[in-house]
């Protein structure tokens, strides 16, 4: 039954731990005879904080990426162990990168867009400026009422 439970949502391997993290069934090993070792779990994880983590896998015998959860297995208000669940995200980080290209490019774009406009009108400023204060020394110095 449990071993049915692999491929489920995403789920590639699961792990579990009585209440010291010492191992006692690693998914690996059902329905085989195999012997598989297993890292104890993390302490933290078995005083009853939960650890979640996003990690890069190696695409042969882990995916891409995936996420680590160690939480702790509870019955009311008894402890049973640790639980640890493996999760391939590599379809929702390529989802992700997916979907963030195309937003990145249009607030690039807005960004640049949005500088070059203030460019624009600060030069338009500046000879607008610039021609003001020429026509007012043209006008000093040639203005018929007053003389040269």
């Amino acid at each position: 039954m449990l071993g049915a439970m692999r491929g489920t949502a995403g789920l590639f391997r699961f792990n579990l731990y009585d209440k010291q993290g010492c191992a006692l069934l690693p998914s690996e090993s059902l329905g085989t005879q195999a012997d598989v070792n297993m890292a104890p779990a993390p302490a933290a994880a078995v005083v009853g904080n939960r650890q979640v983590a996003l990690r890069q896998g190696n695409s042969l015998s882990l995916p891409l990426v995936y996420g680590e959860a160690f939480v702790l297995a509870r019955q009311l208000d008894r402890i049973l162990g640790v639980v640890s669940v493996d999760v391939d995200q590599s379809q929702r980080a390529e989802l992700t990168t997916a979907s963030f290209q195309p937003a990145a490019l249009l607030a690039g774009g807005s960004l640049v867009s949005s500088f070059a406009i203030r460019v624009s009108l600060w030069r338009r400023r500046m000879r607008v400026d610039r021609a003001t204060e020429e026509r007012l020394h043209y006008l000093a110095q040639h203005d018929p009422l007053t003389g040269p």
